[in-house]
């Protein structure tokens, strides 16, 4: 049946911050959209469609991650409302319980949030407001050659003139926070293969996405936190 309290008269949208981890890092990009897409209906948010011969869901989701990377910070923001009132449950809180149950395995939403519509403004999309991630590197057999890692990355950041990158030794791992305006040779990938010198290199190193990030007043945010 339907959520007992219900968010109604309010047109917007839910915006999910969600992980993957495990075999959820090999997903196509599109199985995760309809995964997702899948999972709302199935938790009955009803969720606005297209228009045409083969509707789907109105979701968009950040920019698809390398395959074998793994996240904690990936955003889908799913379109509601457009003039009617939708049965979206008042607690934000029940959403992720709602929808994991429908998920493969290795993908979980995280938060839901609600961001709704303004009269005469149109919403800003998650790939208008994209800046770029941080990401944390950790070397498959121990962390003595991080520091090493480190240097030959920013020495390779330099030589590319990405001067608003950032990378820094924590703990047992290397924080690298990187623009998507790096080019393809700036991308975290190519320069992982350039510094190791492997084409495949996820057997050396495990990457992990700690945040999607937008550009705030101040420097990049977390990008939920300007939808």
């Amino acid at each position: 049946g339907k959520p007992a309290s219900l968010r109604s008269g309010n047109n917007g949208r839910l915006v999910l911050v969600f992980s993957k981890r495990g075999k959820a890092a090999y997903y196509p990009h599109l199985a995760i959209v309809e995964a997702i897409g899948r999972a709302l209906l199935v938790g009955r948010i009803h969720v606005s469609f297209s228009e045409g011969f083969n509707p789907c869901p109105k979701l968009e989701l950040t920019q698809p991650l390398s395959i074998g990377f793994t996240s904690e910070s990936e955003i889908a923001c799913a379109v509601l409302g457009e003039g009617k009132a939708r049965p979206v449950p008042a607690d934000l809180s029940v959403i992720p319980s709602l929808l994991n149950d429908a998920l493969p395995a290795g993908l979980r939403i995280e938060e839901a949030r609600w961001s709704p519509s303004i009269a005469g403004k149109k919403p800003a999309s998650i790939g208008s407001l994209f800046w770029g991630g941080s990401y944390s590197l950790r070397k498959a057999g121990g962390d003595n050659d991080l520091d090493l890692l480190g240097a030959v990355l920013e020495s390779r950041l330099a030589e590319l003139g990405i001067m608003n990158a950032a990378v820094a030794r924590q703990a047992s791992a290397l924080q690298i926070t990187l623009p998507c305006n790096s080019g393809k040779a700036g991308g975290l990938g190519q320069l992982l293969k350039a510094a190791l010198k492997q084409e495949r290199f996820l057997g050396l190193i495990a990457v992990h996405k700690t945040a999607t990030l937008g550009l705030g007043p101040n420097g990049p945010v977390p990008l939920q936190d300007l939808l």
